[in-house]
């Protein structure tokens, strides 16, 4: 009888994590082997006859303890394409009690306990071993009284009938309500038309991505608010795509970006923008998208002079602005750090560093959003 410890690297080292799907199903067909299976926040290998260890997110840290000869890693932090099981693994069904007793390293807010009984008690599955075919999906294991389902799949849009096949599953609930639809990794989505469709899916609440691979056209962004499907801030944004290099985006995308930004705001919305490090090769650029989504992300409006509504103004009233770098790490950025971004813009994009000052909202005119002071002056 062998002691197994199945190590989950991202939910012991990082907040708001949905479980790994290979440690729970491995930890179930060593169980099944009548091995003991230990999950703990600790990682010492010495300890046990070998260390089954996952992770998914590169974070560029990996630590020497992997090298450990009774140590089997793997996960998307060292490849890109899924390693699958032999096919009794790929078939057990995935024991997620092993992160029971950590239910609190999920998160620290008042709901995140909430969230991660949900995710525990979600079917979790996998629909395609190669990206290519769909596997048959396992509707006996659904739980009417835990009606989620949880896909673990890379990229699941990539997967011919994956769409099909996630709505039959969302209508496979007897009473006529949906099983709700989460997703550990964003569905990433190339079209107007892809998005909308994807967006018709019932989604779960703390676990629904949709990722959008190209820049939004204004009367697109009109239309997302005017016929909402669900909530926008299931869209991550990603809006360099398609883009050459920061000279180009400086010109051509982030005037789009902002206006964008400012409209939202205006009603209260809110879509992430996806932030590539690979694509910004400068500090104070990459400062500048971070500010703007931290900017249209405060939503209460609550300054009375209209200039204090531009990005500008948000700035100057913070001292130093909080952002995120990844989900679970935060830092701030002094006054100093900002103007030098606002300086490289002004620089570069004379017009976009104007409507940082001046530019307090935006509204649709003919399928476009424009300044809304600049219609006004126009009509009078």
């Amino acid at each position: 009888m062998a002691t197994i410890l199945v190590y989950d690297w991202d939910y012991f080292h990082y907040n708001y994590v949905i479980p790994n799907l290979e440690c729970a199903k491995y930890a179930a067909w060593r169980k099944s082997k009548r091995d003991i299976v230990v999950s703990v926040p600790i990682l010492e290998p010495t300890r046990y006859t070998s260390v089954f260890l996952r992770k998914e997110y590169d974070d560029g840290i990996f630590d020497k303890r992997l090298l450990e000869p009774n140590v089997e890693y793997g996960g998307r932090a060292f490849s890109q394409r899924y390693q699958p099981f032999d096919l009794e693994m790929e078939r057990a069904v995935p024991d997620l009690t092993i992160y029971e007793k950590y239910k609190d390293l999920y998160g620290s807010r008042r709901h995140d306990e909430d969230d991660i009984k949900t995710i525990l008690n979600a079917t979790h599955v996998r629909l395609s071993l190669d990206e290519k075919t769909l596997e048959p999906f396992p509707y006996d294991r659904l739980r009417p009284r835990h009606p989620s389902v949880i896909f673990h799949d890379y990229d699941i849009a990539k997967v011919p009938g994956a769409f099909e096949l996630l709505t039959d599953v969302s209508k496979a609930r007897q009473n006529g309500l949906p099983y709700r639809i989460g997703n550990k990794y964003p569905i990433n989505v190339y079209t107007y038309e892809e998005l909308r469709k994807w967006m018709t899916l019932p989604p779960m609440g703390t676990c629904f991505y949709l990722q959008y691979n190209v820049i939004f056209t204004d009367e697109e962004i009109i239309d997302l608010l005017e016929h909402p499907t669900m909530k926008l801030q299931k869209i991550v944004y990603n809006f360099t795509y398609g883009f050459l290099n920061e000279d180009q985006f400086v010109v051509e995308g982030l005037p789009q970006i902002y206006k964008q930004a400012l409209f939202l705001r205006s009603h209260k919305q809110k879509i992430l923008l996806n932030i590539d490090t690979s694509f910004f090769k400068t500090r104070e650029l990459l400062l500048v998208i971070k500010l703007i989504n931290c900017f249209y992300g405060k939503t209460s409006l609550k300054f009375v002079h209209p200039h204090k509504q531009t990005l500008f103004g948000y700035c100057a009233w913070n001292k130093r602005v909080y952002m995120e770098y990844l989900p679970w790490m935060r830092y701030s950025v002094s006054q100093q750090e900002m103007r030098e971004a606002f300086q490289y813009v002004r620089k570069h994009n004379y017009e976009v560093f104007d409507m940082f000052y001046s530019v307090p909202n935006v509204i649709p005119e003919g399928g476009k959003l424009v300044n809304e002071w600049t219609r006004n002056s126009q009509s009078n």
